[in-house]
């Protein structure tokens, strides 16, 4: 131990508590004042550019939080350029407020980073002038005064004779549409006082009806589906139907439906029988079709080789393809349901 500089030791370590003690060293923002404010509001940068600028160029550490009370305290404010394609603004406010969802604060943000130069009170100009308002809680005569105002939008549109007979969801929906965001329950109970017979009419089924399904003649669609009423009891079913005279081209039993191979066999097998192949094939878009419909492609191209796919095959759900739907209803109601309550009772 002789010999050991222990006084300047304690010294040092005096030395480096103190400096723990006092803090990082203040910056001196003054020397950048000028540079930070140009920046700013003549090239836009953000403040966290502005942070990444003073570390980069200058060697200089310092917390955004302190920047923008430093900013503050200049008396430094963003000169907000005139909007160039309003527009093309409203068209993005309208898209992210119905699409998204975003409240006012989300949707200053997400403008502001696409180079929409808008301030908060700016925004909520341009959503009111779009007829967009949020949701009111208030009591009293503004609450009244909202009611009003939803009641004459019902009115208008009713006499245009357009949601008479429309459900919660429908009203809501054609509403939106057109850039009201109105609950959806205060609507409807506006909308029953105004048209109660609507209601009723709804209510009690009366307006459901399927629309007319109109074909040109014999081949010219054929709609197919798969029945999976039996599959837990290992049948599966697949089948297909003449739209126009809903004679049956065939119909498959077996253990695999739901397969490509074995519906391209089916439909293959079909043609050669028939000996012609319809205009136009209606299914859904399922996994089994897509050899089928290629090979249906292909042979319309072989007599139209100009034929776009479109021109040949609809795809479509499998509720809304009406003749195959139609007679597995049928099927069901006069055959499949003896099997299928047997084995349950069994």
């Amino acid at each position: 131990m002789a010999g050991m500089p222990f006084l300047p030791l304690k010294h040092s370590m005096r030395a480096n508590t103190c400096r723990q003690l006092a803090g990082r060293p203040k910056v001196n923002l003054e020397l950048f004042r000028q540079d930070l404010t140009d920046l700013y509001t003549k090239d836009g940068l953000s403040i966290d550019e502005l942070v990444q600028y003073l570390n980069e160029w200058h060697s200089v550490s310092i917390h955004k939080s302190t920047l923008k009370r430093r900013l503050k305290d200049w008396e430094v404010r963003r000169r907000l350029a005139p909007i160039k394609d309003p527009d093309y603004l409203h068209e993005r406010i309208q898209f992210l407020v119905f699409r998204k969802n975003l409240n006012d604060e989300e949707l200053l943000q997400v403008l502001q980073k696409e180079g929409f130069q808008v301030h908060h009170r700016t925004l909520v100009r341009n959503r009111l002038r779009l007829g967009i308002r949020r949701r009111r809680d208030d009591e009293g005569e503004e609450k009244a005064e909202y009611e009003q105002f939803v009641r004459r939008l019902l009115e208008e549109e009713l006499k245009k004779g357009v949601i008479s007979g429309y459900g919660k969801g429908f009203i809501q929906s054609h509403f939106r549409q057109k850039g009201f965001l109105i609950a959806r329950d205060r609507l409807f109970s506006i909308y029953r006082t105004l048209n109660p017979e609507g209601v009723d009419r709804r209510r009690r089924k009366l307006q459901m009806r399927r629309g007319e399904y109109v074909v040109p003649g014999p081949n010219f669609v054929w709609s197919m589906d798969g029945h999976d009423k039996l599959k837990p009891y290992g049948i599966e079913i697949y089948g297909c139907i003449d739209a126009y005279s809903r004679y049956v081209i065939w119909v498959y039993v077996g253990i695999s439906n739901a397969t490509a191979v074995s519906c391209f066999h089916q439909f293959l097998a079909a043609i050669e029988t028939e000996g012609k192949q319809p205009r136009f094939v209606r299914s859904d878009r399922g996994n089994e079709t897509t050899m089928l419909a290629v090979a249906h492609y292909q042979l319309q191209q072989d007599q139209e080789p100009g034929l776009i796919f479109e021109d040949c095959y609809l795809y479509g759900t499998s509720t809304a393809n009406q003749r195959i739907e139609s007679w597995w209803t049928q099927l069901g109601k006069q055959l499949l349901y003896r099997w299928r309550v047997s084995n349950v009772a069994g």
